[in-house]
């Protein structure tokens, strides 16, 4: 599972502003995954990766060096409700990603294999 983020990832993001009213608000914008915004077919991802990952992810780890708490928080997030968005998310980026990630399911146990990074997660 060997690749190369250059040659594997789309050089341009999708893009998302400005609002499709012309007018930038501070409120609620929830829609449903898989909205048309008129990025092709990455409106249909829920998890979009493009030649930016590498800086992105430089950033986030930046933000959990610094403190964790600042940056994430939860509040009566039981274990299995935990353990079911972790399923999620890993099905999805296997499912809508299937060369850049690798997923393992056994009983209750599952390992996500990301090339991008070459990290494995055991959840």
């Amino acid at each position: 599972m060997d690749v190369s983020p250059e040659t594997a990832l789309p050089k341009i993001a999708a893009t998302y502003f400005p609002p499709a009213s012309g007018k930038y608000e501070v409120k609620p914008g929830l829609m449903p995954l898989g909205t048309d915004y008129g990025n092709g077919a990455a409106d249909g991802l829920t998890f979009q990766f493009d030649s930016g990952f590498s800086a992105y992810r430089r950033v986030k780890q930046a933000a959990r060096a610094e403190r964790l708490g600042k940056y994430y928080r939860t509040h009566d997030f039981a274990p299995e409700i935990a353990g079911s968005v972790c399923r999620f998310v890993a099905r999805r980026l296997a499912d809508e990603h299937p060369g850049l990630f690798e997923l393992e399911e056994r009983g209750a146990e599952a390992t996500l294999h990301c090339a991008l990074t070459g990290e494995t997660l055991q959840f």
